[in-house]
């Protein structure tokens, strides 16, 4: 959700526009009641009464020597701070889940976590009463951001202490399976079963990997850590990451139809700074990255295009640097369809965007 943020949100200076009632143009004694309504309610000014009594409240307001009080700021202040809320969101959340950190990125982190919740009490000030404290220092969760620092320069990244996979909470549904009652030595023969099962899983999978040259997924122990050796040069590991990364194209069709109808699509960076779609045949299939088009809510959007003769060629997973997410740029009426230009951008699993010079890079915070 953090890495598309910014996507989701790239139309709302269309959606969310600061003004919300346009004075008419009539003269003021002939308003109906729904308008005199909505000229005290943008100023924050007693709306009760009839018709007549907001006619005439409407009017002394009018009639002051200084003019009529100022129209109030939208619930949470201008669009531009939930822009920088966003942006300093994502952020933070893409230096928090780096998989390697140094002392430098310790203070980075340190550094972001500041900037989001600086500028989520910019975004928060404004929709609370005066009286009210502040969201920040009432939340238990955004009051935890503060220990992550400490935490990582303690126990390292916080992805490997995730209880999601085989070293958490999804054991259960690993054992149970395997698990037939209390038995006389139960849980010996549970858990002897269970590094059976993965011993197997890890020999099928490299066994198949030699007859395939394909990606492949174990049944069981999948999300597990495979010490065995490399075979044929590949990466366990890496070949199950790489089966979840990305999505395989059934045929060229389906590529050009979903880019021609501008859907979302994975595709991803080679080393050498070229991007593809990946088919089922395990061949790739380039895609253009042509001249920037312009930047919304800190995404950079290029122009995008696919070869009139669209050119297959093999490639290993040594060769794949990133596995994206190419999203196109969203209109005030939602997903764009065909008629709309190829205009697009970019974000990687590792939370990087697309950059003007077409390289990926963490995101900045705004006003940074």
């Amino acid at each position: 959700m953090a890495r598309l943020l910014p996507w989701l949100y790239s139309c709302i200076d269309d959606v969310a526009p600061d003004v919300t009632f346009v004075e008419p143009t009539k003269e003021q004694r002939k308003w109906n009641m729904r308008e005199n309504f909505a000229w005290l309610s943008i100023r924050g000014l007693d709306t009760n009464g009839n018709a007549e009594q907001l006619r005439s409240r409407v009017k002394n307001y009018i009639d002051q020597p200084l003019g009529p009080p100022s129209i109030l700021p939208p619930p949470g202040g201008g669009v531009g701070n939930i822009i920088e809320m966003i942006g300093s969101l994502k952020a933070m959340v893409a230096r928090i889940m780096k998989q390697c950190v140094s002392t430098e990125d310790i203070d980075d982190i340190e550094c972001h976590i500041k900037l989001f919740l600086s500028s989520f009490e910019s975004f928060d000030i404004a929709m609370r009463n005066t009286d009210t404290k502040p969201t920040w220092l009432t939340s238990y969760n955004f009051m935890c951001l503060i220990n992550v620092p400490k935490m990582i320069q303690e126990f390292g990244p916080v992805r490997n202490l995730w209880e999601g996979g085989g070293q958490g909470e999804k054991i259960i549904g690993l054992l149970k399976p395997l698990w037939f009652g209390f038995r006389k030595n139960w849980h010996v023969n549970l858990l002897s079963n269970l590094l059976k099962r993965m011993a197997i899983d890890r020999v099928q999978c490299a066994f198949k990997k030699i007859d395939e040259k394909s990606s492949c997924t174990p049944s069981c122990g999948q999300d597990i850590e495979d010490d065995m050796e490399s075979v044929d040069e590949l990466d366990i590991n890496s070949l199950n990451q790489s089966q979840k990364m990305v999505h395989k194209y059934i045929n060229l069709e389906e590529i050009r139809s979903r880019f021609e109808n501008r859907k979302p699509m994975s595709v991803v960076c080679m080393r050498n700074g070229t991007f593809a779609c990946i088919l089922r045949n395990n061949t790739a299939v380039e895609l253009h990255c042509e001249v920037v088009h312009e930047t919304f809510c800190g995404c950079w959007y290029h122009k995008w295009s696919i070869p009139n003769e669209i050119v297959q060629h093999q490639y290993t997973i040594n060769d794949i640097a990133h596995y994206c997410l190419l999203l196109p740029r969203m209109t005030p009426d939602g997903m764009p369809t065909m008629n709309n230009e190829a205009i697009f951008t970019l974000v990687d699993s590792e939370w990087m965007d697309i950059q003007q010079d077409k390289t990926l890079k963490l995101p900045k915070a705004p006003n940074t």
